[in-house]
């Protein structure tokens, strides 16, 4: 099984900014649906919403790509592995590339939801403070060992799986 994973994941990685675009699309769908099963155990919800989970994995489209070139970017700017390389990318993702991912995040969701711009823009200023805060808790030591462990090459996907866990959290603030 292990064997057939790896063949897999090495045919969609080898389309780099693709392969990386639909593991991260499909990650995205896995986070909600998570974050709805809670809900529905919970009794918040009563019904999954589908069309809800299509709306945060469509995100990944646009989001996708961009994190596959941002990352080449940080490895091009700074490559190697030492405590002041990772530190740069780790401060430069926080500062730069969360605020970033979450307003394209915050504002693709609600244009999907059917909110106008302004509407869409008026909520990510009242979620993004607190999903900011919580970001610099789960990213920079997710980061850390993403830029001193994993091969380059596998980032996109070490950080998607992470986000399988973000995406949750991020279902949960969106919708509640």
């Amino acid at each position: 099984m292990l064997k057939f994973l790896n063949f897999n994941l090495k045919s969609i990685l080898k389309y780099g900014v693709v392969g990386n675009t639909i593991i991260g699309v499909g990650l995205r769908g896995l986070g909600d649906s998570i974050q709805q099963n809670i809900e529905i155990n919970s009794k918040k919800s009563q019904n999954y919403d589908f069309l809800r989970t299509c709306k945060i994995s469509c995100s990944g489209f646009v989001i996708g790509p961009l994190n596959f070139f941002w990352y080449k970017y940080l490895d091009t700017k700074f490559p190697g592995k030492s405590l002041r390389v990772v530190a740069k990318k780790i401060l430069l993702d926080q500062i730069y590339g969360a605020t970033f991912f979450t307003f394209l995040f915050i504002m693709i969701v609600c244009l999907l939801d059917g909110k106008n711009f302004g509407e869409s823009l008026r909520e990510f200023g009242e979620k993004f403070p607190f999903i900011y805060l919580i970001d610099w808790i789960i990213w920079p030591p997710s980061q850390a060992v993403n830029f001193f462990l994993i091969p380059k090459e596998l980032r996109v996907v070490f950080v998607n799986f992470i986000l399988v866990c973000w995406n949750v959290f991020l279902s949960y603030v969106k919708y509640y």
